[in-house]
């Protein structure tokens, strides 16, 4: 029979518990070179990596168009 004071394996307070465990132990498995992210390293600058950075056209337009679109109708419905 489990407690009624929330201290049972079933209750929130147990799985809030182990959950903040096994976030804890993520956290911990994360091990960077010399605990600095790959991205921070200096001497390495954008232009002298290989990896090339495009813009996705497609996402571009429709963000475009939308925008667009948005400010014509608001101009076009503006109240008498």
């Amino acid at each position: 029979m489990q407690k009624e004071s929330g201290q049972g394996p079933g209750s929130d307070r147990h799985r809030l518990r182990s959950a903040r465990r096994r976030a804890a132990e993520f956290i911990k498995e994360i091990d960077y070179p010399h605990n600095i992210h790959p991205a921070l390293v200096p001497g390495v600058a954008i232009e002298d990596q290989r990896v090339r950075y495009g813009i996705d056209r497609p996402i571009v337009l429709v963000v475009g168009t939308s925008i667009v679109g948005f400010i014509i109708w608001g101009i076009l419905n503006r109240p008498a």
